[in-house]
C-alpha cells in the first residue's frame, strides 16, 4: 500500500509540473508576441500604389515601434495594391485620418516596413478590417528611383533652368529689365517693398486664423481633402500642371506688358490707402444716407409711374398742334404774372416776419412749464391752455344741449359784488375768499410791460410766464385810486 501510494503521488507531481511549464510558454508567448490567444487580432487595410520590397511578416511601426506586421497582400483596383496588417492592442486606437507610408528599412535589416500615423484624437475609430483609402498612404522613393527622374533630358533642362536664373539674376551677362537693372536689383527692390508689407502680412496672417478656435484646423483639413482628391486623380493632377506651365509660358512670351502691369498695380496700391481711409470714413454718412433714403425707393416706384403719367400728358399737351392752344389759355394767366409778383414779394415779406415770431417766439413761450406750487401740472403751457377751454366749454349753459339754464341765490358780505352788464341788467355774486394769490403781480397805473409795439416781434423779449407772484388783492377795499384822484 505505501507503494502504490507513492507512486500515485510523484505522477501528481509529474502532471503538475508539465502544465506548469505550459502556461508558463504560452504566457511568455502571449506576452513577447503580444497576440491574442482567442483571435488574430485587430485589422487594418491600405490601399497602396507599390509595395516594393514589401511582403507578408513585414513590420507595422508607429514612431519606430513595433505594433504589429503585414499579413498579406492583395490585387487592388487598377494598379494598386492592397496590404493586409494586424494591429496590437499598443497601437491603437487608429483613426479614420490615419496615415501610412511604406519605408526602405537600414541596409542591415533589408526589405521594407510600414510606418503608421495613428491620426488625431477628434476623428472617429476605424473599425477592425476596414480600409485606409489611397489619398491617406504614401511610398518612400528609392535611391534607383530618384536617379531614374533626373535622365539626360531632365538633367538638361534642369542646367537651361539654372542658367537662365543665373542670367535674370544678373550672372556673367545680366539682362537688363525693363526698369533697366538686373534681376538681383530688382529682388533687392522686392526684399525693401516686403518689408515694408510686412505689417499688412501680419494682419492677412491674423486673419487666416479665423473668427473662431479651430477655423484654421477646419481649413487645413479642408485642403488636406483637396490634396487627397488630387492624389486619388493623378491624369487630373497631371493636367492641372500642364496647363499651369502653359500659363506660366504665355505670361513669359509677354514680358513687357507683365512688367508694366505689374509697374502699374505697384502704382495703384500706393494710392489704394488713402482712398481707401476716405472710402472708409465715408462709410457711416453713406450708411446713414442709405437709412433715410430706403422709404423714398419703397415708394419710388409708384412716383414714377405717376410722373410717367404726368409726362405723358404734359407730352400730349406740348404737342405742336396743342401748344398754341394751351398758350392761348394760358394767356389770362400769364398775363396777370407781373402784377402777382410784385403782390407776392409784399406778402413774403410780412410772412418772413410772422413765421420768424412764430419760430422763435410763440413756439418756445407755448412750450414752457408754467410753476404754479402744489398746482404745477408739468404739462407744456399749450396744453394748460386746451384744459382751460376745456374748463369754460363744460361751465357753459349750453354744454349739454338742452338750452340754457338760469341760476339765482343770496350773497352777502364783505366779498361780495355787484354790477351791470349790458343786455344782462344788474348781476351778483360772490367772491372766493381762499385765493391764494395772484401772478403776475399788478405793475400800477402808467407802468407799461417791455413790450414795444415799434420793433419787430423777433427783437422782442420772450414774455416770462413764471413771473413773481404776489399776495391775494384786499377784498376788504371799496373804492379804488383811479389816476387823477377819481374814485372808483
Amino acid at each position: 500500500m505505501t507503494g502504490v501510494r507513492g507512486t500515485t503521488l510523484e505522477s501528481r507531481h509529474r502532471r503538475a509540473a508539465v502544465v506548469a511549464v505550459l502556461l508558463i510558454a504560452v504566457s511568455t508567448t502571449f506576452v513577447f508576441a503580444k497576440h491574442s490567444l482567442f483571435g488574430g487580432g485587430y485589422e487594418v487595410r491600405a490601399v497602396v500604389s507599390s509595395v516594393s520590397q514589401l511582403r507578408g511578416g513585414s513590420e507595422v511601426r508607429i514612431a519606430g515601434v513595433k505594433v504589429g506586421e503585414v499579413d498579406g497582400i492583395d490585387r487592388g483596383p487598377a494598379d494598386t495594391s492592397i496590404v493586409r496588417m494586424t494591429v496590437d492592442d499598443s497601437g491603437r486606437p487608429i483613426r479614420s485620418d490615419a496615415t501610412l507610408t511604406v519605408k526602405p528599412r537600414l541596409l542591415l535589416e533589408g526589405n521594407a516596413y510600414i510606418d503608421l500615423s495613428p491620426g488625431t484624437p477628434a476623428a472617429s475609430e476605424l473599425a477592425d478590417g476596414a480600409t485606409i483609402p489611397l489619398g491617406h498612404t504614401a511610398i518612400s522613393p528609392q535611391l534607383d528611383q530618384v536617379l531614374n527622374v533626373f535622365d539626360s533630358p531632365t538633367r538638361e533642362s534642369l542646367h537651361g533652368g539654372i542658367a537662365g536664373l543665373a542670367a535674370g539674376l544678373g550672372g556673367a551677362s545680366p539682362a537688363p529689365t525693363s526698369a533697366g537693372g538686373s534681376g538681383s536689383q530688382g529682388l533687392r527692390d522686392a526684399v525693401r517693398e516686403l518689408d515694408g508689407a510686412l505689417g499688412s502680412v501680419r494682419q492677412v496672417v491674423h486673419a487666416v486664423r479665423g473668427t473662431r478656435p479651430g477655423d484654421l484646423p477646419r481649413a487645413v483639413r479642408r485642403s488636406g481633402d483637396v490634396v487627397a482628391q488630387l492624389a486619388q486623380s493623378p491624369r487630373a493632377l497631371a493636367d492641372s500642371v500642364t496647363n499651369f506651365n502653359r500659363m506660366m509660358g504665355a505670361l513669359a512670351d509677354e514680358s513687357t506688358s507683365l512688367a508694366a502691369s505689374v509697374s502699374g498695380l505697384h502704382r495703384v496700391l500706393q494710392a489704394a490707402p488713402a482712398s481707401l481711409t476716405r472710402i472708409d470714413a465715408a462709410l457711416p454718412a453713406l450708411t446713414r444716407f442709405a437709412g433715410v433714403l430706403r422709404p423714398a425707393l419703397r415708394d419710388a416706384p409708384v412716383t414714377l409711374r405717376k410722373t410717367n403719367s404726368l409726362l405723358d400728358q404734359v407730352k400730349a399737351v406740348s404737342r405742336p398742334a396743342e401748344l398754341p392752344g394751351l398758350l392761348d389759355r394760358l394767356d389770362p394767366v400769364t398775363s396777370d404774372l407781373p402784377a402777382l409778383e410784385q403782390r407776392l414779394k409784399a406778402l413774403f415779406g410780412y410772412t418772413t416776419q410772422v413765421m420768424d415770431c412764430i419760430s422763435t417766439h410763440v413756439v418756445p413761450v407755448l412750450n414752457t412749464k408754467m410753476q404754479d406750487g402744489t398746482h404745477t401740472t408739468g404739462d407744456p403751457a399749450w396744453l394748460d391752455l386746451l384744459h382751460a377751454v376745456t374748463g369754460f366749454t363744460s361751465a357753459s349753459t349750453s354744454f349739454d344741449g338742452n338750452a340754457g339754464t338760469f341760476r339765482a341765490g343770496l350773497a352777502f358780505g364783505p366779498a361780495a359784488l355787484q354790477g351791470v352788464i349790458p343786455g344782462l341788467g344788474t348781476i351778483a355774486g360772490r367772491l372766493n375768499p381762499d385765493v391764494q394769490g395772484v401772478r403776475p403781480v399788478w405793475l400800477g397805473y402808467g407802468v407799461e410791460p417791455p413790450y414795444r409795439p415799434d420793433q419787430q416781434c423777433a427783437d422782442q423779449p420772450l414774455p416770462n410766464l413764471n413771473a413773481k407772484a404776489g399776495p391775494p388783492p384786499d377784498w376788504n377795499l371799496r373804492r379804488i385810486a383811479a389816476p387823477g384822484g377819481n374814485a372808483k
